[in-house]
């Protein structure tokens, strides 16, 4: 979804903050190793400015770190985190 330049240039602030703010609440409190792993593939393929990202520093890192520490085993999940 926001990966489509098409899409991403329709959305509007309100709906990014909460995609971005959904997106990383799910990657660090989901028990399901495979729900993780497109949360942070829904990161790392997103084409949002950095007017939109930079409000989300801080929740956007601890999702991808705690991807990185990789809570679930999942080799899939820490390779989508270092994109």
């Amino acid at each position: 979804m926001i990966y489509h330049p098409s899409v991403v240039s329709t959305l509007r602030v309100d709906d990014v903050n909460l995609v971005l703010d959904s997106l990383s609440k799910l990657i660090t409190t989901t028990k399901l190793k495979t729900v993780c792993n497109l949360g942070v593939w829904c990161l790392s393929v997103q084409q949002l400015g950095v007017s939109f990202l930079v409000n989300h520093f801080h929740s956007l890192l601890r999702a991808i770190v705690h991807a990185l520490d990789n809570p679930m085993g999942s080799l899939s999940t820490t390779f989508e985190a270092t994109q």
